[in-house]
């Protein structure tokens, strides 16, 4: 609603066997201290609204935090649309961190003008579970986005980033990895 509000935890929490549709024109916005989106275990989430002004800068916080579960069992569980848009956000870690022991997470929209305070602008595959791919798409962005450490748009850690189109441009990163830092057997 504008007005900052500070809270612990993550605004929406999508449980295992739990869905959450966020259609166009929803928005998450002007969260402090918290995550905007956090999928457990087998939730599903489709999302074609706006995330911004979410400030999740703290250590274990993300903007969009995806981990545990297996996201195949029926079907794709995770998915940014084409009116997606998440942008002028903080985060730790990557805005958005993924961490799952299997699956894959489609984006077709924007992720835009984010900072992570630590690794992955947009994107983080993280390494301590599974194997997840994550497919981008045309008409899909990461632009001007800024990490403090290493991948200014995308760090894969053992796991698999597929572009199948869109644009990747204009990132920074303070240490490797301008745009892309691959490691732990990651694949791009």
């Amino acid at each position: 609603d504008g007005k900052d509000i500070s809270c612990k935890g993550s605004a929406f929490v999508v449980n295992p066997k739990s869905e959450l549709n966020a259609v166009y024109g929803s928005v998450i916005k002007n969260f402090i201290n918290s995550m905007a989106i956090q999928v457990v275990d087998d939730g599903k989430l489709f999302f074609d609204g706006e995330i911004t002004n979410v400030k999740a800068a703290g250590a274990n916080t993300n903007v969009v935090n995806i981990q545990n579960g297996n996201l195949t069992d029926s079907g794709y569980q995770v998915v940014f649309g084409p009116n997606s848009n998440v942008h002028h956000n903080t985060g730790w870690y990557g805005v958005f961190y993924i961490q799952a022991k299997a699956g894959e997470v489609h984006l077709y929209g924007k992720i835009n003008d984010n900072y992570s305070s630590d690794r992955g602008g947009a994107v983080t595959l993280a390494h301590n579970l599974g194997f997840t791919s994550v497919y981008m798409y045309d008409g899909a962005e990461m632009i001007n986005n800024y990490s403090k450490k290493t991948g200014g748009a995308v760090m894969v850690s053992r796991g698999r980033f597929i572009m199948n189109g869109g644009t990747i441009s204009n990132n920074t990163a303070n240490s490797t990895g301008g745009a892309i830092y691959v490691r732990n057997s990651g694949q791009f």
